[in-house]
């Protein structure tokens, strides 16, 4: 099977229910509530089975059908449950839900898949999903349980490829073919994962700019650090010297012991008033960083309400003060109501949207029966020219007279004709306004996204700024505390002070003198071996500096390359579904050999003004070979039902491909391809089913005998609905 680009398939990962025993491929043990890929490949289930029964759905009573690996046939004439059956399958798949038997209250959907190569008699279901629809007094049908994938879009677009598909009616309309190959990539998430990755830049940028700052600063705190051990050095022979002097002198030993006292308690004090000038200093150093880092909330706050009011002006936003907190202003009130509002609108558009839908699909099989009823009109039994009426067989087409198929009389051509042109022109409209509707649903979503990340951002900003608040009135207290022991220690040092000079023979002594010249150095010593001890520490923390700005380096070379890879994955996924398509497309021409069709291909164009994040426009390309071999570009419309309808099945493929739908729903379903001719349908069947484990395609007889007996076959007889 073909792989998407790596890194952008959409659905990664599937999820595990209670219950499901391990499959090919996954963890023998798992933690509960984890997400698995069990990446379903054909070689994985060589070997499984899936068994899907069926309750009360569509025309069909109850029936069991089994499928293993490769191609399913469902062969029948019409209106023989072959649809109601594939229905079924769709919505157990996650995909739309079926149509509940008209005269039924309950319905069930279950599919499960087998390990029939175990020789483990435990019958237990590898994979199990059970269904229920319920019809209320309403009218209206409630779905319980869930699918096997929780994406519904992805299902129909890619997965059930029946006549409604909006790949195939979109090469049919002549649509924007990039609209459906494109549907499961999020432009807005991937612009609201750049932002965010912006922003981890810009702060890994600043921390390693103030890394390089301290970096830069290593010699000049090398040269200080010489200094201050010179001078030490130098101090440290002077203390030695008075040392010896003090140790010589010829004082009386009462008052030199005294005197040393004083000098000492004198010392002990100045070193307490120092220390606590340090911390008054540190604190409120501190205190200056908490006010730089709220300034700094604030600041961002400025820039919120700028981006959510549109507003240049910082001056209006004022900040509610009340017991020293400060409060970012917003009305949470509007945004809560808002954020319903769109969410309503949400579950409103979706509603109007399959309301849609479903007009859609039966108006499109109203007129498609119509036009049928017109096109075979002569040999329907219908047809009144018979009996060798020689005046009826010359009547022109539009005067002949067909019988209603819904009332049993006789109308004329034309009036069928009329009916059927007024019920296109109607459908037309329903698509316009379901189109719309589907963008406006899109804008919708956005704008919910954007709001309850607005709203997210606002709530973080606000606690962090509580925390700043919270900090700065602790250190306020421990400076207003510190302040208070540094005036009374000041007025213990006076005091000292005073009692060291009221000792006059001390004061006029030798050894007075001395000791004060001692304690200066000694205090002087002290202040070198603290500075000694900072600036070999910020030495050493420049060193662990260095490993930490190659870590820096290295996060910020990857936050780079996640920018540049969500820059270009819209480009990159545009790039890949286009040459997906136009490789398979090449393929299955090869395959179909159609005369006159030379190559069938999809150019990429992109606005010579694109931004980063600009999407494509996809042009589809004929390419037909004239009589005498010239080659010329024709125009969508002008091909035949059989080469649009082959088109479409190609364009939806390239999406299961490309998307890497098949790793997580190992299903195909085809419906409505009676346009294409037998030898061509066999090839082209047996070249989708090479991209998938299972293909289940409804068949007429007389197309499903051009098929090799190796195809596993279910008759109309084992859906024909009981008694």
């Amino acid at each position: 099977m073909n792989s998407p680009p790596v890194g952008y398939g959409p659905l990664d990962f599937i999820p595990r229910r209670p219950g499901d025993k391990d499959m090919p491929g996954s963890p023998e043990t798992l933690p509960a509530g984890t997400d698995v890929s069990p990446r379903l490949d054909t070689t994985d289930l060589d070997g499984y089975e899936a068994e899907l029964t069926v309750e009360n759905i569509g025309g069909i009573d109850a029936c069991t059908v089994t499928f293993t690996p490769g191609t399913t046939i469902l062969t029948g004439e019409n209106a023989t449950n072959r649809t109601s059956l594939l229905s079924a399958l769709n919505g157990a798949l996650g995909g739309t839900a079926p149509v509940l038997k008209s005269d039924a209250e309950t319905g069930r959907v279950e599919l499960s898949l087998h390990d029939t190569t175990t020789d483990d008699d435990d019958d237990d279901a590898v994979v199990s999903i059970t269904r229920t629809y319920e019809r209320s007094d309403r009218g209206t049908v409630t779905v319980s349980g869930d699918g096997y994938i929780d994406d519904p879009e992805i299902v129909d677009t890619f997965v059930t490829l029946f006549e409604a598909n909006d790949a195939r009616q979109a090469v049919q309309h002549g649509d924007d073919i990039r609209d459906v190959l494109m549907r499961p990539v999020d432009t807005g998430e991937i612009e609201r994962e750049l932002k965010q990755k912006t922003s981890e830049r810009d702060d890994l940028e600043r921390d390693l700019n103030d890394l390089e700052s301290r970096i830069e600063n290593e010699a000049a705190l090398t040269e200080r650090r010489e200094a201050i051990k010179t001078e030490l050095d130098e101090v440290t022979e002077e203390i030695d010297e008075l040392e010896s002097v003090v140790s010589d002198h010829e004082a009386d030993m009462d008052m030199a012991a005294e005197a040393e006292e004083l000098v000492d308690d004198l010392e002990a004090k100045r070193s307490e008033v120092r220390d606590l000038e340090n911390e008054i200093e540190v604190l409120e150093a501190e205190l200056d960083a908490l006010e730089d880092e709220e300034a700094d909330l604030r600041e961002q706050a400025v820039d919120l309400y700028r981006t959510v009011t549109d507003s240049g002006d910082a001056d209006e936003i004022e900040f509610n003060t009340g017991d020293g907190d400060a409060n970012i202003p917003w009305d949470e009130v509007t945004d809560e109501n808002r954020i319903r509002e769109l969410e309503d609108t949400v579950t409103e558009l979706r509603g109007r949207k399959n309301e849609l839908s479903a007009t859609i699909d039966e108006l499109t099989r109203i007129i498609n029966f119509n036009q049928s009823t017109l096109d075979d009109a002569t040999d329907l039994p219908g047809i009144t020219d018979t009996d060798g009426d020689v005046t009826a067989e010359l009547a022109p087409d539009t005067d002949r007279e067909i019988e209603c198929w819904t009332c049993g009389t006789t109308v004329p051509r034309n009036a069928i004709q009329s009916r059927t042109s007024e019920l296109e022109s109607y459908v037309d409209d329903k698509q316009s306004e379901l189109d719309s509707i589907e963008t406006e649903l899109q804008d919708v979503k956005n704008e919910l996204a954007g709001l309850r990340d607005t709203q997210q951002e606002r709530e973080e900003l606000q606690r962090e700024l509580e925390s700043v608040q919270e900090q700065q009135t602790r250190v306020e207290d421990s400076i207003e505390k510190t302040k208070t022991d540094l005036e009374t220690a000041r007025e213990e040092l006076h005091e000292l002070q005073d009692a060291v000079e009221e000792t006059e023979e001390l004061r006029e002594s030798d050894l007075l003198d001395v000791y004060q010249e001692l304690n200066e150095y000694e205090y002087r010593r002290g202040q070198l071996e603290t500075e000694l001890d900072d600036v070999t520490d910020e030495l050493a923390a420049i060193s662990d500096a260095r490993s930490e700005k190659n870590a820096l380096e290295a996060d910020l070379d990857d936050i780079r390359d996640d920018i540049e890879s969500l820059r270009t994955r819209i480009a990159d996924l545009e790039r890949a579904a286009v040459d997906s398509f136009n490789d398979e497309m090449e393929t299955i021409l090869d395959r179909l050999a159609y005369d006159n069709i030379e190559r069938v291909w999809i150019e990429r164009k992109v606005p010579d003004t694109s931004s980063a994040l600009t999407t494509g426009e996809f042009d589809l390309h004929i390419v037909r070979k004239s009589e005498d071999g010239a080659a010329y570009e024709d125009r969508v419309e002008n091909l035949s039902e059989s080469e649009r309808e082959v088109i479409g099945l190609i364009v939806a493929v390239a999406g299961y491909i490309v998307h890497g739908v098949g790793d997580i729903v190992p299903w195909i379903l085809l419906d409505s391809v009676e346009a294409i001719d037998s030898n061509r349908l066999v090839e082209l069947i047996t070249h989708i089913t090479q991209h998938t484990t299972f293909l289940a395609v409804a068949l007429l007889p007389e197309d499903a005998a051009a098929f090799p007996d190796e195809h596993d076959r279910v008759t109309a007889d084992a859906l024909s609905t009981t008694a």
